[in-house]
């Protein structure tokens, strides 16, 4: 038998406030000492035969008339602040009164009963009292007996034969004192009186860690319990007709844990504990990894939780943790070229390796090449840029190739020996160091015509353009449009003869203006508009 105080201590004061507000069914008379509350508990007796706090045979006395037993001894409360269900006496100025009564528990034979309760009691004046747990007595004359502080009462019993376990509460108090005693138990985890029979336990299977699956075997129709290290409750589930149960628990299963289990009857008969340790025989998934680049301070990825991240980067090593949620960040102290071998794997605490995740470092930027500059059959100079410095570019015009090296913020420019007709392709093509290749094309577009200088006064507008394309005008003169449609000869020279709409001629004024652009409908290409305007020289 062990008898000690819990490490909390609770003031009478707040103790009785907190089960009075957390009780129901009550009435009240006056008393000077509770605060005028005495509570008449209409509790009906229950039938486990275990639970301590209903269920006893009461002798009560009292020298005041209309002071009844129910009012004083209450049985069957709960305080869900304290975690306590309890019998509790806890009167005032009820008189000289005497108060014996008796809890049987029947206990089976080869039963195990495991007693674990909790007794508080104070008395004043000269009023005594005690519990009497099957001749282990403790009283409110006892060292610390009567300081209103709980205190726990612990024992396991195995009768040799069938026996009643009796439990005693006595108390003498006289008139105009009060009293307090209450007997109760945790109601989380094994408070009260647990029975264990003699069930077997059931036989588990290790889990393995990352799983919420856990298999055994039990005995037909019983209930199995899985509990942690803590008692917490991960899951229950049948046994089956052929003595197997799986049990689904509500969290994964940790690497080394130790996994506890017990089946349970239909009457409530709890098995002794079996455990297991938690394996770990599977080898995690790969971990994945974000593309690293020849730009990047850091490597994310994502694996197995808590696995141990072992990342190479060439000839260099690093090492992380993944979090409980499997992310990770593993920070690099310097940029990595392109082509790096980047390989990353995934251990868990069994020791267990993934396969490893393969990649190599890129460019942040992706190769690429353009030309910057339009491209008219009058040029004779190429300019255009890539995504690298330093890298050769290769230019190619029907069959002739120009080759030239991009400076250090990729921009490269290509002197050509002539011009190129309407319609002529160009290619561009770069090359890196890994011989990693882009190309772009572009066509020789129409050169925009030219304009003689326009005067006021003039009734024709001359100039050149690519050989034969077509030049189209409109000629903004006054409040009127007028448009105008020519081919360039062989040579490339236009004429266009101002009319109106009637054919009759008209002259430039000044604040008259001209857009003029050559097409090639062919090739489905025209040049720039070039606008001028009518001033007066």
């Amino acid at each position: 038998m062990k008898k000690k105080a819990l490490q909390t201590t609770i003031p009478i004061a707040v103790l009785l406030g907190a089960f009075l507000l957390s009780t129901a069914e009550v009435s009240a008379v006056e008393s000077p000492l509770n605060n005028g509350l005495i509570i008449n508990n209409q509790l009906n007796k229950a039938t486990d035969p275990l639970d301590v706090t209903v269920g006893w045979d009461i002798k009560f006395e009292s020298s005041l008339p209309n002071i009844h037993v129910e009012d004083v001894f209450l049985e069957g409360r709960e305080n869900e602040s304290l975690h306590q269900k309890m019998v509790i006496n806890n009167a005032a100025n009820i008189g000289e009164a005497t108060l014996h009564a008796t809890k049987t528990i029947p206990m089976k034979k080869g039963h195990e009963y495991k007693i674990n309760l909790i007794y508080a009691m104070q008395f004043n004046k000269t009023g005594v009292g005690s519990i009497d747990f099957n001749g282990d007595k403790v009283s409110s004359t006892d060292p610390d007996g009567n300081d209103a502080k709980d205190h726990m009462y612990t024992k396991t019993i195995t009768p040799e034969k069938d026996m009643d376990y009796v439990i005693t509460i006595d108390y003498k108090i006289p008139k105009v004192s009060n009293v307090y005693l209450k007997l109760a138990f945790d109601t989380k985890g094994e408070g009260g009186i647990v029975e264990k029979g003699d069930l077997k336990a059931p036989i588990l299977e290790a889990p393995e860690a990352n799983q919420k699956i856990i298999t055994g075997t039990g005995q037909s129709g019983n209930t199995i319990e899985i509990q942690d290290e803590s008692a917490t409750v991960l899951g229950t589930s049948k046994v089956n007709t052929d003595g197997s149960f799986s049990v689904t628990a509500k969290r994964p299963f940790v690497y080394d844990e130790t996994v506890k289990g017990v089946q349970i009857t239909k009457e409530g008969i709890r098995s002794k504990e079996t455990a297991v340790k938690v394996i770990d025989t599977i080898a995690p998934e790969a971990p994945t990894l974000e593309q690293v680049t020849n730009e990047s301070k850091e490597v994310k990825g994502k694996a197995e939780a808590n696995t141990l991240i072992n990342l190479t980067m060439g000839s260099d090593t690093y090492q992380e943790h993944a979090d409980s949620k499997g992310n990770f960040t593993i920070y690099l102290d310097k940029n990595y070229d392109f082509g790096t071998k980047v390989s990353a794997t995934a251990t868990d605490l069994a020791g267990n390796v993934s396969e490893s995740t393969d990649m190599i470092v890129i460019y942040a930027t992706e190769l690429n090449v353009k030309f910057t500059d339009t491209i008219s059959s009058v040029d004779t100079q190429v300019t255009g840029e890539t995504t690298r410095g330093n890298v050769e570019v290769e230019i190619k015009i029907n069959s002739r190739i120009f080759k030239v090296t991009s400076d250090e913020n990729g921009q490269f420019i290509v002197d050509l020996t002539r011009s190129y007709p309407v319609g002529t392709k160009i290619t561009a093509k770069v090359v890196d160091e890994y011989d990693q290749s882009k190309t772009a094309e572009t066509l020789v577009t129409p050169r925009p015509p030219s304009l003689v200088s326009l005067r006021e006064g003039d009734q024709l507008i001359t100039g050149e353009a690519d050989p034969n394309a077509k030049i189209e005008a409109i000629v903004h003169h006054g409040e009127e449009d007028y448009a105008f449609e020519v081919m360039t000869d062989k040579e490339g020279n236009y004429t266009i003869e101002l009319k109106d709409d009637e054919d009759k001629p008209f002259k430039l004024k000044i604040g008259d203006s001209v857009e003029i652009k050559s097409v090639f409908e062919e090739l489905g290409m025209e040049s720039e508009t070039i606008y001028q305007g009518i001033f007066s020289f």
